[in-house]
């Protein structure tokens, strides 16, 4: 469903622009227009990831980043999904 709601989203972002480009340039402002609507529609769908982490000043976390003591959770959390991760049986 999150497929199909992201396809709906570029297209009618990709309609609205090549419109647009139309209304101002004709048949080369809708030609330039697609093209821009392709490359920024490309850009956003492979770098989504990226975006939302930037947006949020995300942070990687490792075993020896030291954490608040309020944090403490967050980092024992991490060492047993890595633990997890590579097969490393719990006591």
């Amino acid at each position: 469903m999150n497929t199909l709601k992201t396809t709906f989203l570029m297209a009618l972002l990709t309609v609205l622009l090549v419109t647009g480009g139309g209304a101002l340039g004709g048949n080369g402002g809708m030609m330039t227009a697609f093209l821009f609507a392709l490359m920024m529609n490309g850009v956003s769908y492979w770098f989504s990831d990226k975006i939302v982490l930037r947006m949020y000043n995300a942070q990687a976390i490792g075993a020896l980043t030291s954490v608040p003591c309020r944090e403490v959770w967050l980092a024992s959390y991490f060492l047993s999904f890595q633990r997890q991760s590579i097969g490393v049986k719990s006591a």
